[in-house]
């Protein structure tokens, strides 16, 4: 269960890295949507390593 869902993140994590690469390069760094988007892959990297600290307990 846990191998599925980590999987799933991982590539949500991978997709939202390449929204966020390109709209830096579209916007800059400081536009709104940028950062909303970066705080999304914060939250996504945030369960992920929550799921890997499951993982180890």
């Amino acid at each position: 269960m846990i191998n599925i869902e980590k999987k799933k993140i991982i590539a949500m994590i991978q997709d939202l890295r390449k929204e966020l690469h390109k709209l830096v390069k579209e916007k800059g760094m400081q536009d709104e949507n940028v950062i909303m988007k970066s705080q999304e892959l914060d939250k996504l990297l945030n369960e992920y390593e929550k799921l890997l600290d499951r993982e180890k307990n």
